[in-house]
């Protein structure tokens, strides 16, 4: 692997996260579940995400999973795990794994794993903002006959913000970069949701992906979501 300190970085964020788990079982945990609409060009599709997580220092944790049918009856799966270890009030070690198919894409299999360090430049109780550097690797096995599995080491960059405008108004931005060889992709992210009694909030996304291989023009993708999003 070309970036051995991933493998070291990852493991001991992993390792920690297993050692304090007894810990981290009587943490407290919160769960969050949101179903809707994919909206995709012409067409549309559903989609569920599900998550759990705890905030507590130094170990946050975070399990999640989603599921997104296409129009065509198309099925996409992906499962991930996020640790963060605190090493200051603001600075943290990160570790990033998770397992993904995609029909549409042609994906059989897909794992990503990625470690790297986070820094928390605002958390108030009305605006957050944090950034994030690091590198991994993903690995794709593809379901045509005769196409070439793929090993890709990468480096990463992103970014994500939330600025709270009223008690029912909310605002979320998310940027996310990653540099191979030969592949570039970028994910922008802007969301606003509407907060309704009984905890559970409308929530409106628009993402744009671009994606550039060597050689080639950029490809780029629009799609939005509609959903409703419940915290329990």
């Amino acid at each position: 692997m070309k970036y051995n300190t991933i493998g070291v970085l990852l493991t001991a964020v992993l390792g920690t996260a297993v050692i304090a788990l007894p810990e981290s079982v009587q943490a407290d945990w919160s769960g969050d579940i949101e179903g809707g609409t994919v909206i995709q060009g012409d067409g549309q599709g559903s989609l569920v995400r599900f998550k759990m997580s705890n905030s507590e220092r130094p170990l946050n944790q975070q399990f999640y999973a989603d599921w997104v049918r296409g129009s065509g009856g198309s099925n996409s799966y992906k499962v991930g795990y996020e640790p963060q270890y605190w090493l200051t009030d603001q600075i943290y070690a990160f570790g990033d794994a998770s397992l993904r198919t995609a029909k549409v894409e042609d994906i059989d299999q897909q794992t990503n794993l990625l470690a790297g360090l986070g820094i928390q430049l605002l958390n108030t109780a009305t605006t957050s903002l944090y950034a994030e550097a690091g590198a991994g690797q993903t690995s794709t096995k593809f379901r045509t006959a005769g196409a070439l599995d793929q090993d890709v080491d990468s480096t990463v960059a992103r970014f994500g913000a939330s600025q709270v405008l009223t008690d029912f108004f909310w605002l979320e931005l998310d940027g996310d970069y990653s540099k191979s060889d030969e592949v570039k992709r970028t994910t922008g992210e802007a969301g606003i949701s509407f907060g309704v009694s009984g905890g559970g909030a409308i929530k409106y996304t628009y993402r744009v992906r671009s994606t550039d291989v060597a050689g080639q023009e950029a490809i780029e993708t629009t799609d939005s979501f509609v959903s409703f999003n419940y915290g329990f």
